[in-house]
């Protein structure tokens, strides 16, 4: 354990909400989050004030001998029940770690603890939320924003899916623990923050023309936190004390902010759908996961580029791109044309019937044709691509499959109208080459084959990975406009 002086490193939060013991938190009440010096004796002291006299922990082998083995001791030691779940190296968010944690339950279900980073706090989380057990999280790396979220990425199917789930009632963190991860885990934590530059240009831009919620606030949140990490560079680069104590505080804030928003988009954009699509392909290929922020980083320098393309489009050569779609109409509003007055969208633009003179999406000719197919999609091409996964995600892809001649033309107008909205948002995205020295100062990798990712998977997750949510991303503005040769 560190010095006294660490104890100091408590992050004051809201009062925590007491709930009996056999149901859940509410999704809206926030957690307390303790990051200190005596992280496990601060969760016993918390169980012992909840009235909770067990705990299941459960952790995979390496988790389990970097915080798991000594958290049991002490646990035990002060009186509480303690049963433990250690699973093998390579444990994967899925039905068939799912069905480790059925196995291994006690009759008396016990709140449980999830003693590891990403994967293992997704995948308690998602079983704790189902079975109405209290969870608690004992992170051992400053590596992702999943801690305090109210959301699960689970594997599924096969198909990566953001299921909804409850966050903690406490997340207990030990600095000496994080401070002594693997360098790779903490590069892995800023990259997974860092991309929330370009998330929240995605999220904005999906509610500008695409009907999706917004909220100011926690957007605003969200890139606080992000702004704070990246000034924090290198120092997390060193795996500096204080450069890990402000890449965690960024972490839990940017999960605290999914769990207001109650969905992905303040910390998920289209640099995400990139990295679930190389992480879906490498476990069809039975290949090793490799790090979701490592990925998610790499993914963000490539969407930092289509941000930057289009932070150069003018409002002219947006015109004179649209013209083919929006047809004779111009920049009028038909029936249904999401977003055509210019501030928020509306409900029409899938299969929109309005009376624009606008072509069929097929008779579209000229460079935008080839990129319309991508906004669009092509539901035998996903089926193909993505094996028994496919049924669902297609399922995911119904509004935008659903687009006609006149649905495509009522997007383009929306997009048109709020053309000043969308370069000011570019404006506030990170540049490729900014985005780069960011990651790089933190001792992250930049570029696919820095991980191994080759250049048919670069090219698959261009393509496809969009399809993996119903957003409206800068990805599928790019094809809009006929600006979607990949990055790179």
């Amino acid at each position: 354990m560190a010095s006294d002086a660490a104890r100091s490193a408590h992050v004051a939060q809201p009062a925590h909400v007491a709930q009996p013991a056999h149901i859940a938190q509410p999704a809206h009440v926030a957690q307390p989050a303790h990051v200190a010096h005596a992280a496990v004796g601060d969760l016993a002291a918390f169980c012992f004030r909840e009235g909770f006299s067990g705990l299941r922990l459960v952790a995979d082998e390496n988790t389990w001998e970097a915080l798991g083995r000594d958290a049991e001791a002490e646990l035990k030691a002060v009186g509480l029940s303690v049963t433990s779940s250690v699973a093998a190296r390579g444990l994967q968010a899925d039905e068939a770690a799912l069905g480790f944690l059925l196995a291994g339950e006690t009759v008396e279900p016990l709140p449980i603890v999830a003693v590891g980073s990403g994967t293992i706090t997704d995948l308690v989380r998602f079983y704790a939320s189902r079975m109405r057990l209290p969870f608690f999280c004992l992170p051992t790396a400053a590596s992702v924003d999943a801690y305090s979220s109210s959301v699960a990425a689970m594997t599924l199917g096969g198909s990566k899916r953001t299921v909804a789930a409850l966050p903690p009632r406490g997340i207990f963190v030990d600095l000496d623990t994080l401070c002594g991860a693997p360098a790779e885990m903490t590069a892995a934590g800023f990259a997974d923050t860092i991309c929330k530059f370009t998330a929240l240009a995605d999220w904005r831009l999906g509610s500008l023309v695409w009907d999706e919620p917004w909220d100011e606030a926690i957007a605003a949140r969200s890139r606080a936190a992000a702004e704070r990490c990246a000034a924090a560079a290198d120092l997390v680069g060193k795996r500096d004390r204080a450069g890990v104590q402000a890449l965690i505080e960024a972490l839990l804030e940017s999960g605290r902010a999914m769990s207001l928003a109650g969905h992905s988009r303040p910390a998920s954009g289209a640099e995400h759908h990139l990295s679930h699509y190389w992480e879906m392909s490498l476990a069809r290929s039975q290949r090793p996961p490799i790090l979701h922020g490592l990925k998610v980083g790499v993914a963000t320098v490539m969407t930092a580029e289509v941000w930057e393309r289009i932070g150069r489009v003018d409002r002219a050569e947006a015109a004179a791109r649209l013209a083919p779609i929006i047809g004779s109409s111009g920049t009028s509003s038909g029936p249904g044309a999401p977003g055509a007055s210019g501030t928020s969208s509306g409900r029409g633009a899938p299969g929109a019937s309005g009376t624009s003179s606008a072509p069929a999406a097929d008779s579209i000719p000229g460079a935008p044709h080839a990129g319309l197919e991508l906004l669009r999609g092509d539901e035998g091409a996903i089926l193909a691509e993505f094996g028994k996964a496919g049924p669902a995600i297609v399922a995911t892809q119904r509004r935008f499959l659903a687009l006609d001649g006149a649905g495509i033309a009522a997007l383009g107008r929306s997009v048109l109208a709020n053309w000043d909205q969308i370069r000011a948002l570019a404006s506030s995205v990170p540049g490729r080459e900014a985005t780069i020295d960011l990651l790089k100062r933190a001792g992250c990798p930049t570029r696919p084959a820095e991980l191994g990712i080759e250049e048919p998977l670069v090219e698959g997750a261009w393509r496809f990975g969009h399809s993996l949510r119903d957003r409206f991303t800068v990805r599928r503005l790019a094809a809009l406009l006929g600006l979607d040769a990949m990055p790179g």
